[in-house]
């Protein structure tokens, strides 16, 4: 990987951890870049120039995940328990497993499902965002959101221990932004 590419990663991951994170979280925020630089060994994806598109890919730690859903960087920083998030194809039939990695321990906790979220990780604009809401020692909350047509956000609770999509609820907004319907339901 030359070293603009990893450059740009490492800009890439400072935007998108750095940014919500308060002053006091700086330290904490610093070492977990440490660790995500020293830990994300490469990653390549999409064209190149081909007319067949590449499955993204994603090595962290030594190994290797392929059909990663997203755009670069392919995962999100999950500080609140030093861990990376990321979203790979199961299956033609959308079949997904959303990946939380320790970025410690190197443990993948896997979570086979089939909700509507990963694909527009590392996107920036367009109407359309996944990220991490807020996480804690074997809970992670995400959240899809997009303005295009009508707007509305999706929330998942993971539970790491069960291994389940435990819960979703769906915002949906009038013109002004005011909640007008909130979906509350089990996972799947």
């Amino acid at each position: 990987m030359s070293r603009t590419v990893k450059a740009g990663l490492i800009a890439a991951v400072i935007c998108v951890v750095a940014a919500p994170v308060a002053y006091q979280h700086r330290r904490s925020v610093h070492s977990l870049l440490h660790r995500i630089k020293h830990a994300l060994i490469g990653s390549s994806g999409g064209g190149g120039g081909s007319a067949v598109a590449m499955p993204n890919s994603l090595e962290i730690g030594g190994k290797t995940f392929t059909d990663v859903l997203g755009y670069p960087p392919y995962y999100l920083a999950v500080t609140q328990i030093d861990s990376v998030l990321f979203v790979t194809r199961r299956n033609a039939g959308g079949s997904n497993l959303i990946h939380v990695m320790s970025l410690k321990t190197g443990q993948d906790e896997q979570i086979p499902t089939r909700v509507d979220f990963g694909r527009n990780i590392g996107v920036a604009g367009d109407g359309f965002c996944d990220y991490v809401e807020r996480a804690q020692p074997g809970e992670v909350v995400v959240a899809s959101e997009t303005t295009v047509g009508r707007r509305m956000k999706s929330i998942y609770h993971l539970d790491l221990q069960a291994g389940i999509v435990d819960t979703r609820e769906v915002w949906y907004y009038d013109a002004n932004g005011r909640i007008t319907n909130i979906y509350e339901g089990p996972g799947f």
